[in-house]
């Protein structure tokens, strides 16, 4: 276990699931608000507009009348958000497991 930004014990295996579930929850685990919202903020923006977001309502929800971000998947904005998605995970993890070192561990 890392030692967190505000000196909290931190896990980089719950770091990594928390930011799978959505961007930025694993860097909020381990005491990076500034950067939990900016994961945040960057995943929901593209997952929208690359048209994500209206594809699972649409396709695994069955809410076929949804009318959210675009008609099709923007495949170069998906591919970005797919990146960010990445970033966030690698971060969380390497945030998490930063604190093992610093702490001699």
């Amino acid at each position: 276990m890392g030692i967190g930004e505000r000196g909290t014990s931190t896990s980089a295996g719950v770091a990594v699931g928390l930011s799978a579930l959505a961007e930025g929850f694993g860097q909020a685990y381990n005491g990076q608000p500034l950067k939990a919202v900016g994961f945040l903020a960057a995943g929901l923006t593209l997952s929208t507009v690359s048209g994500l977001n209206t594809w699972l309502v649409r396709k695994v929800l069955r809410l076929e009348g949804t009318r959210i971000g675009p008609e099709r998947i923007q495949s170069g904005l998906l591919t970005l958000w797919v990146a960010i998605y990445a970033l966030n995970l690698l971060d969380a993890w390497r945030t998490a497991r930063h604190g093992d070192e610093g702490a001699g561990a």
